[in-house]
C-alpha cells in the first residue's frame, strides 16, 4: 500500500495500513516471542522511514509527524504484546507448579500405598510365622512332622519373596521362583532353572497364583526338579516337572489357568497367565 501511495501521503491518514499493520501482527505473535514482534514493528517503521527519505519528504515537521504517529501506535501495540508475554509466562509458571505439585501427591501417594502393603504382609508374615515358631518352642509342633515342615517352607518363602519385591519390580516373579528353589535345595532337591522370552509385570494376584503353583509342585519334589519361567508373547508361563506328587491348589485368578500331567512317576504343573485382549 505504501508503494502505491502518493510520497506526500506516506505518512498521513491515507495510509492506513501505517497503524493497523502492527495490531495484525499482534495477534498473529500472540504465542510466539516478543523479539520477532518487535524486529517485524522495527522493520516496518524503518521502511516507511525509507521511502520517506526516497521521497525527498526529511523536512522537519513531515518526521516529527512520522515520530508521533509511529511512537504513538506502537506504544499501544508493544504494550499490548508486552501484556501478552507477562500473561503467557505466569500461565507456564502455574503449569509447571501444578505439575510438580503433582508429581509430589502423586510420590506421596504411592510411598503411602507401599508402606500399607508392606505392613500388611509383614501382619500376614506374623501371623503365619509365629505360631509356628511358638509350636515348635514350646514343643506342640514336631519338626519331623511332614506338615509343620511344609508350613516352615511356606514362611520362609514368603519372607524370601518380601526381601525380593524391594527389588526390581520387573524381576520380582524370577527373584519369588528363586527363593521357593532355594527352599527346596535345602530340602536335598536338586533343581534346574531356565528361563527364556520377554515377560511383562504381573498383576500381583496373578504373580501369587504361578507362584502358588511353582511353590506346591517343588514341594512335592522327592529328589530332582526342572523349573522353567518363560514369556510366551503377551503371557507368563511357570512350568515346574517334579518326580513326586503334586497337590496343586485351584486358584479363581483372573488371567490365570493351571494344568498338571503325571507320567511316569513324573508330575509336570503348568501355570499360565494370558490376558484377554
Amino acid at each position: 500500500m505504501a508503494l502505491t501511495l502518493d510520497p506526500t501521503q506516506v505518512a498521513g491518514p491515507a495510509h492506513v495500513g501505517y497503524g493497523v499493520v502492527g495490531w495484525i501482527w499482534v495477534l498473529l505473535f500472540a504465542g510466539a516471542r516478543l523479539r520477532g514482534f518487535v524486529a517485524l514493528i522495527a522493520m516496518h517503521l524503518l521502511f516507511v522511514l525509507g521511502l520517506l527519505v526516497a521521497s525527498g519528504r526529511t523536512d522537519r515537521i513531515t518526521l516529527v509527524a512520522f515520530a508521533i504517529t509511529a511512537v504513538g501506535v506502537t506504544s499501544f501495540q508493544l504494550a499490548i504484546a508486552l501484556a501478552g508475554s507477562a500473561l503467557r509466562t505466569v500461565a507456564r509458571q502455574a503449569a509447571d507448579a501444578a505439575a510438580s505439585e503433582a508429581r509430589a501427591r502423586t510420590a506421596e501417594e504411592v510411598a503411602h500405598t507401599l508402606h500399607a502393603d508392606r505392613e500388611a504382609r509383614y501382619a500376614e508374615l506374623r501371623a503365619v510365622a509365629l505360631p509356628l515358631l511358638q509350636g515348635i518352642g514350646d514343643g506342640t509342633l514336631a519338626p519331623s512332622d511332614p506338615e509343620v515342615q511344609q508350613a516352615a517352607a511356606r514362611a520362609a518363602a514368603r519372607l524370601r519373596r518380601m526381601f525380593a519385591e524391594e527389588g526390581d519390580a520387573a524381576d520380582a516373579l524370577a527373584a519369588e521362583l528363586a527363593a521357593l528353589i532355594d527352599i527346596a535345595e535345602r530340602r536335598g532337591v536338586v533343581v534346574r532353572y531356565s528361563e527364556r522370552g520377554r515377560r511383562p509385570v504381573l498383576p500381583p494376584d496373578a504373580a501369587g497364583a504361578l507362584l502358588a503353583s511353582a511353590e506346591a509342585a517343588l514341594h512335592a519334589a522327592r529328589a530332582a526338579a526342572r523349573v522353567t519361567l518363560a514369556g510366551v508373547g503377551g503371557a507368563v508361563v511357570v512350568g515346574v516337572v517334579t518326580d513326586g506328587a503334586a497337590r496343586v491348589p485351584v486358584l479363581d485368578v483372573a488371567d490365570v489357568g493351571t494344568s498338571t500331567v503325571e507320567a511316569g512317576g513324573a508330575t509336570w504343573v503348568e501355570a499360565r497367565w494370558a490376558p484377554r485382549s
